[in-house]
């Protein structure tokens, strides 16, 4: 019998260090195994717990802790994870429950204050300040005990600044989080929400405060290779900021299309030169941004932007640039109809970065180039579809006129190689900057909570 126990206690362990490893499936398949010989193993369904929820398995995982919690009610560390894997499916009743009961058993370590204060956070939505006054109370004397209990630990620094977050205190947040990197320089969740500040503080808007987050999401995902969501939020500010320098381009080439057609009739050599220098600004703006970012971070970026649908949106943008620079030496009409090509070109690779990116389809084997293409260029059609038809971060009463709008730019692509006469030209461009004016402040909004009200 104690040959048996000390086997499951064995392969318990070895389910852990596969964790440690990132190798959640493994440690999952493994614990299932021993729970099959042994279904009262407490701490079998506690690793399996955590496994569960570092597999994105939440709904799982608050079961195995369920089971854990059943089988020894005073389990400090059964409760606990009991809180977190509640708190990932938003029951945040539940989660401060088990939070309690946890701090109940050990009141002595910070571990259980932590997990409550992480719990009350969760559930703070500021629609009702008074509502929610008690859990901000409760809230942050959770977090006092447990940077009382663990002065010289790094995660109750973190839950300090994730409540101060919550609260809509970010200078309060930043301090947190910086206290939690000093201790632990290799705490990737820190560097993850101190990148997201700047965001939160500018609405995201700004094109500084993209690149410093790029710079911040480059080194949190560094720092943890295995940290799914700093990797996933370097993706997504990367495609809003090279969004942003599509939308210059865009403007450069209109600009550069207005400074020349004003020469037709009476030629100006400064002003048609001139012209060609404007396309040149949004290179010249995105330059300032290179010394914000780390050689490592800069290479991560070239990689980004040279591949998948962001490589050809790239590619889209450069067509354009060179296209609008060829205009000079075309003869007749040819000039208006290569800047509407341009201006169209950069309408699409404007789309296919603010679309919704779409999840990565499995795949058996390696595919050739020719294949990989195709799937790129469907790829990129479908999150042109997708970005027309998500518009969950508009208002209602927008939406229909936000989707008919691009429907009506990227219409254009359509009817960019027939000979325009002026009438067509004039009202392409006035379509483009009607649709610009509007559809301006729409940008990836999922790395930006709704505001907050303070009490």
């Amino acid at each position: 019998m104690s040959g048996t126990a000390d086997d499951i206690a064995i392969r318990i362990a070895r389910a852990e260090a596969l964790r440690d490893l990132g190798r959640h499936h493994e440690a999952i398949t493994l614990l299932r195994h021993v729970l099959a010989d042994d279904p009262d193993q407490v701490r079998a369904w506690c690793v399996l717990a955590l496994s569960q929820v570092d597999a994105d398995e939440n709904a799982e995982a608050l079961r195995s802790a369920r089971r854990a919690c059943t089988l020894a009610p005073a389990d400090e560390w059964a409760q606990r994870i009991r809180s977190l894997a509640a708190s990932k499916l938003g029951k945040h009743e539940e989660a401060v429950r088990a939070a309690r009961r946890a701090i109940a058993a050990r009141p002595d370590i910070w571990y259980g204050h932590a997990q409550l204060a992480s719990a009350l956070a969760g559930g703070i939505n500021g629609d009702d300040p008074r509502k929610d006054q008690p859990n901000w109370k409760e809230a942050d004397a959770a977090v006092e005990r447990a940077l009382e209990l663990g002065p010289d630990q790094a995660e109750p620094h973190f839950v300090a600044g994730k409540v101060a977050q919550s609260q809509g205190r970010l200078w309060t947040a930043e301090q947190f989080f910086r206290r939690a990197l000093t201790i632990n320089p290799g705490h990737s969740r820190a560097r993850n929400e101190l990148a997201r500040l700047p965001l939160l503080g500018s609405g995201g808007g700004d094109i500084t405060s993209l690149a410093r987050a790029v710079e911040g999401f480059a080194g949190a995902a560094h720092a943890d290779p295995r940290y799914e969501l700093a990797r996933r939020n370097f993706f997504l500010v990367l495609r809003v900021l090279a969004g942003s320098f599509a939308t210059g381009v865009l403007l450069a080439v209109f600009i550069h299309w207005l400074m020349r057609a004003a020469t037709v009739h009476r030629p100006v050599a400064v002003l048609q030169w001139l012209s060609l220098v404007v396309l040149v600004l949004p290179q010249a703006q995105f330059r300032e941004l290179l010394p914000v970012w780390s050689p490592s971070t800069r290479r991560a970026v070239i990689r980004e932007l040279t591949c998948g649908t962001q490589g050809l949106a790239a590619a889209f943008l450069v067509m354009a640039q060179l296209l609008a620079f060829t205009t000079p030496w075309l003869p007749g009409s040819l000039p208006d109809e290569v800047d509407a090509l341009a201006a169209s070109l950069a309408l699409l690779a404007r789309e296919i970065l603010y679309a919704e990116p779409l999840a990565t389809a499995p795949s058996g084997q390696r595919a050739g180039l020719t294949l990989r293409w195709t799937q790129t260029w469907r790829r990129a059609a479908s999150e042109v579809a997708a970005g027309l038809t998500n518009a969950r971060h508009l208002p209602r009463s927008a939406v229909r006129l936000a989707w008919a709008l691009r429907l009506l730019l990227l219409g254009s692509v359509a009817v960019t190689l027939v000979p325009w006469e002026l009438g067509w030209q004039l009202a392409f461009w006035a379509a483009v900057l009607l649709g610009f004016g509007i559809l301006r402040g729409i940008r990836v909004r999922r790395l930006r909570p709704r505001r907050r009200r303070r009490h």
